[in-house]
């Protein structure tokens, strides 16, 4: 299902659309503001994988499947990209969420 939806965990992710809940739930002066957050942080490029096949089950089995000569050349070329070139390289994902606050 669409996760923007009523319910779904998207669904306020829109700036818009959580200051008019807020207005049509009784609340005045609604303010909402974008937030930055780390959501992960990792010393390596290749931490950062073994992590990624450690929580993602699907993913982990279909890279099972892999030839071992492909695993390797795939884990380091995931690992090079998520650390910005460097495998060794520290590993930082960033995200977003909104705040809104009102009036009562």
């Amino acid at each position: 299902p669409d996760p923007t939806l009523p319910g779904g965990p998207f669904s306020f992710a829109d700036a818009t659309k959580l200051e008019s809940a807020l207005t049509e739930a009784g609340f005045s002066e609604p303010r909402v503001e974008s937030l930055e957050l780390q959501m992960a942080a990792f010393d390596s490029g290749e931490e950062y994988w073994q992590y990624q096949r450690e929580i993602a089950g699907p993913l982990a089995a279909q890279f099972a499947q892999l030839p071992p000569a492909v695993q390797e050349t795939a884990a380091l070329e995931i690992a090079t990209a998520a650390a910005g070139g460097d495998p060794n390289g520290r590993v930082s994902l960033k995200g977003y969420t909104l705040l809104g606050s009102a009036v009562k």
